[in-house]
């Protein structure tokens, strides 16, 4: 009996970490100066290698490639916008705490080739929030100027094959949400929910995807009438995680998402203390970030959230959340401003490294957020 209150609290707290942290952006919720979650401590050369990346905020997707000591050595960012002629080349250079904090700036150019005489200097964005998981293979982030962005970086390795795809996927953007199975090469079923513009909810027609040795995922994707070409995919190491780039066919509209693999089973987990940050993004294009804290035993949170552009910070009130032993997360969230946000759809990886949620915000504030955690 006393084992099973255990894992009930610790599934209860856990959910309740997950979602607040969704919901806002903010401070750290402690000192840096430590090590991360777990024992785990990380350095500079944890950066080292090549990562992909999808941000949201004018969507961009590409790749960069940092050495042992942070700066960035090349890389490349790619406009959605129906053809790959938005280009821009990165330099840059990132830093990373102990504790896995990351920040740094990122500056990009238009790519403009000889012979044009010089390279047009592009903006800077300041990465001002951001954390790597805690194994070390996904970056999240959020960065400032000319447009806030949030972002989520994938560490390249090898050894994918087209099985790693196999299974069901939650998945979703501030625009909509939804789920799809892969089986063999194709999409097998799936739905999809939108929930900006004219909301609509329609099956995924099945497509075949390709997946390289590297975790890049091709392919197409079709939302009911509308035929979505892959510009952009990749797997996670863990092969937990996707982003998929995706722009309409016809008109170049975007609509990339994340997606987590729902192949979690915590029926056996034990109660532990759980720490997440978390970068957000809303379909009025707010970027959001902060962290949640929760100590089991005590039962004490701690956490909060910052909006880029908008003063001060919010703290969280009312919860109401909930996780099942598959990781699926649902519930909502009151903030100190008086907006509820509930949710639409949330999973959390059966590694518990990252969370997704979609949610509706109603209240003071209204639209819908992407939010993503990684544990700390």
């Amino acid at each position: 009996m006393k084992q099973i209150i255990k894992i009930i609290i610790f599934i209860l707290s856990l959910l309740v970490t997950v979602s607040i942290s969704a919901c806002g952006g903010g401070s750290d919720g402690g000192s840096d100066g430590g090590g991360g979650g777990g024992g785990i401590t990380f350095s500079t050369p944890d950066l080292e290698g090549t990562w992909y990346h999808l941000l949201k905020g004018s969507t961009t997707y590409g790749s960069l490639t940092m050495d042992d000591n942070g700066d960035v050595l090349g890389g490349s960012f790619f406009e959605i916008n129906g053809s790959e002629d938005g280009i821009y080349e990165i330099t840059g250079a990132a830093s990373i705490t102990s504790s896995g904090k990351i920040l740094g700036s990122l500056t990009t150019d238009d790519g403009t080739p000889p012979p044009s005489p010089a390279l047009v200097a592009g903006p800077t964005h300041i990465i001002i929030d951001g954390q790597m998981s805690r194994d070390k293979g996904l970056l999240a982030i959020a960065c400032t100027n000319p447009n806030a962005k949030m972002g989520l970086f994938i560490k390249s390795v090898t050894g994918f094959s087209l099985s790693d795809l196999a299974g069901q996927w939650a998945f979703g953007n501030q625009n909509g949400h939804g789920t799809f199975t892969v089986t063999g090469s194709s999409i097998s079923g799936g739905s999809y929910t939108r929930v900006t513009g004219s909301p609509v909810s329609g099956s995924l027609v099945p497509n075949t995807l390709t997946v390289a040795g590297d975790g890049e995922v091709g392919g197409s994707f079709n939302i009911g009438s509308v035929n979505y070409t892959i510009l952009d995919g990749q797997m996670s190491s863990d092969k937990n995680v996707l982003y998929i780039a995706l722009a309409d066919g016809t008109t170049g509209a975007d609509n990339a998402f994340i997606a987590v693999k729902m192949n979690a089973d915590f029926s056996q987990d034990q109660p532990e203390d759980v720490s997440f940050k978390f970068v957000s993004y809303s379909d009025t294009s707010q970027v959001g970030y902060g962290s949640f804290n929760i100590a089991v035993l005590s039962g004490q949170v701690s956490g909060d959230w910052t909006s880029i552009g908008v003063p001060g910070k919010l703290s969280f009130q009312n919860e109401n959340i909930g996780i099942d032993t598959a990781g699926v997360i649902t519930g909502s969230i009151d903030t100190s401003d008086l907006t509820t946000h509930n949710i639409l759809r949330g999973q959390l990886s059966s590694n518990k490294n990252l969370a997704l949620m979609i949610t509706a915000m109603t209240g003071t504030r209204t639209g819908f957020e992407v939010i993503l955690f990684i544990r700390k």
